[in-house]
Order: structure tokens, then sequence, then C-alpha cells
């Protein structure tokens, strides 16, 4: 099996960058899933004073399982469209452990 064949849409294969799309204010925070290469997330907080941002990286930091202090928000800071820099894990990694968490809210 490939790297190439593990990694879902939306991860570079040089740095580890997801292209994710927010909607926020929604009930509760939730993943939606992938669409065109893109990550949609739900989110439950508010688009206000960077609450809807700071709740998407630590729903992020969940799902990945490591620090929410590891995320760096590339671009769309103010859109529902961002590019989101996650440090201290391989492309590799990442696949999975986004694999594992889309496989665990299938069930």
């Amino acid at each position: 099996m490939t790297l190439r064949s593990l990694r879902p849409p939306g991860i570079s294969p040089v740095a580890q960058i997801l292209s994710v799309h927010v909607q926020p204010g929604a009930r509760n925070s939730a993943w939606v899933g992938w669409k065109e290469g893109i990550l949609h997330l739900r989110i439950h907080a508010p688009a206000r004073d960077g609450a809807a941002n700071t709740q998407t990286l630590a729903f992020l930091a969940e799902i990945l399982e490591i620090p929410i202090s590891r995320f760096q928000l590339l671009r769309g800071e103010k859109s529902r469209y961002k590019k989101i820099q996650v440090h201290g894990l391989s492309a590799e990694e990442m696949a999975q452990r986004l694999s594992k968490w889309e496989k665990s809210q299938a069930l």
C-alpha cells in the first residue's frame, strides 16, 4: 500500500496542510465528511471574534489526538474555507488518524 492510497483528499504530501470547510453556529460540532478534497466540519461556536476558528482547531486536535498548539491557521481567518497546517505528524500518520476518526463516525 502506498502513501498516496492512504492519504485522504485535501492533505498535501509535502507539508501537512488540511483544506477545511467550516459551518459555524451549528447545533453541535461534527464531522461531515470529505467533499471534493475538502474536509467539511460543523462547528458549534459562532463566527464571531475568532470563536469558530479556535473551536475548529480544538476539534481537529481531538480528531488527530495532538495538542492544539501544533496547528496553524494559514488562510481563511474570516472565511468558511480554511488552510490549516499541522505540525508534528507525518502525512501518513495524519491520514491514518483521519481515516480512523471517519470510520468511527460511520458507526
